[in-house]
């Protein structure tokens, strides 16, 4: 019941304030802002959702590994796993922006969140994330090859290696503006 208030309660005066600011520094201003605000909720919750397959990973290569005496199993699973965790979290934030424009937004009004807002944090959730889901890719192809990382054997380095790898280049797709594209 309190999520249905949420969209039934007049705008709080602190953020009809922060609205019109906004309004005031510049619509333009204001969408960067607000698209650039999804990205950091986007990296927190990746950072959250590496850190915690990290340690499902490495304790399943522990087990599998070590105690079963059996070949550890791809990398690739890691990067996709993350990008479904975070397609999840990225589809509850854009509910809560879709239900905060139909209770807000009227013709009459300047409320910063808009359709084309909502189809530009699409357009930039899509395709960071086929971007992220490519180069988390080729890393762990890179890191499974048995030249370079001895993945068998030192599979716990390997896993630490693609977590961070993954972390840090999402870190740098965020920083590109996709939400422009259209």
């Amino acid at each position: 019941m309190e999520f249905l208030r949420l969209f039934t309660a007049p705008l709080p005066p602190s953020l009809a304030r922060l609205s019109i600011y906004l309004l005031a520094k510049g619509m333009e201003t204001a969408l960067l802002i607000t698209a650039y605000l999804v990205k950091l909720y986007r990296i927190l919750s990746l950072w959250m959702i590496v850190y915690v397959l990290e340690r499902v990973y490495l304790e399943r290569f522990i087990t599998r590994v070590y105690i079963e005496d059996k070949s550890p199993k791809g990398l690739a699973a890691f990067v996709v796993l993350c990008a479904f965790i975070e397609l999840i979290s990225f589809l509850v934030l854009f509910l809560v922006l879709f239900g905060a424009m139909i209770k807000y937004k009227t013709s009459f009004n300047s409320f910063i969140i808009d359709r084309p807002l909502l189809i530009g944090v699409a357009v930039d959730y899509f395709v960071s994330t086929l971007l992220i889901i490519n180069t988390g890719a080729i890393v762990a192809s890179v890191i499974q090859n048995r030249d370079l990382f001895n993945y068998h054997h030192d599979g716990l380095r390997g896993i630490r290696a693609n977590a961070v790898l993954v972390l840090y280049l999402s870190l740098l797709l965020f920083a590109i503006p996709f939400y422009r594209l259209l």
